[in-house]
């Protein structure tokens, strides 16, 4: 008997109740009602996708931190395409296969939510796939950069006196090694990027803020008129690198 407790479940003839409307029973042991079925399942979808973007968000702020070692965040970039990649190809992990619905009821039941989280699971894989993708490129290309900006450093003073910008940095270096007066400084690295317009407006902040005896002239003219499209590309630059 479905429910010993209930009178109407001594009536073998009686299926799902009177209420087939409402109702399905397919193997006699307990009438169920789909809809609350699609909502039990659905909230455990919910609870799932939850604890996903949780991971998500979570490896993301790891990946961002800049006092993380380079060890944390190689793992949370990996936890992140895992998990992005494990939801775009199993949806379905919490699906309850095995609830008393008859075959038919059970496929569409099961086909639908499996749908739904096969699109939102692909959805968020393509979203977290570009941003982690795209972040780790980003410091792929800035660690692996030959050019930047750099600073001509007096090692008795501490005082800046020449900053400059290159495509390739141990080139520019060793040519400063051959100047009678430039081989007496420290060469340092300031900014590593290929990026030529970042290069330009973060050159033209270092004379601004240094104004180095050795450059003869400013890096940009005032009257370049793309003078603030360099200075602003440096400054994305700076805060993206914060």
């Amino acid at each position: 008997m479905p429910e010993p407790g209930n009178l109407q479940a001594l009536n073998r003839y009686a299926y799902v109740y009177h209420n087939p409307l409402r109702s399905i029973d397919g193997d006699g042991h307990l009438p169920v009602v789909p809809l609350l079925v699609a909502g039990a399942i659905l909230a455990l979808q919910v609870v799932d996708y939850g604890w996903t973007a949780y991971e998500a968000w979570h490896s993301l702020q790891v990946m961002n931190d800049p006092h993380a070692s380079p060890e944390a965040r190689a793992e949370a970039a990996a936890n992140l395409a895992l998990t992005a990649a494990f939801e775009a190809g199993e949806p379905d992990d919490l699906l309850p296969i095995s609830l008393p619905l008859d075959d038919l009821a059970r496929v569409g039941l099961i086909g639908g939510v499996r749908k739904i989280g096969k699109e939102i699971g692909e959805e968020a894989a393509e979203r977290l796939g570009k941003e982690a993708g795209k972040e780790m490129a980003e410091e792929t290309v800035e660690t692996t950069a030959r050019g930047g900006t750099y600073r001509l450093v007096d090692p008795t003073t501490g005082e800046v006196q020449y900053v400059g910008r290159t495509a390739d940095l141990a080139r520019r270096a060793a040519e400063h090694q051959r100047d009678p007066i430039k081989k007496r400084l420290m060469f340092e690295v300031d900014w590593l990027t290929d990026d030529y317009v970042v290069q330009r407006g973060r050159e033209q902040m270092l004379y601004e803020h240094y104004r180095p005896s050795l450059n003869r002239i400013r890096p940009i003219s005032p009257r370049n008129p793309r003078l603030q499209e360099y200075l602003d590309a440096a400054r994305r630059f700076e805060e993206k690198m914060r």
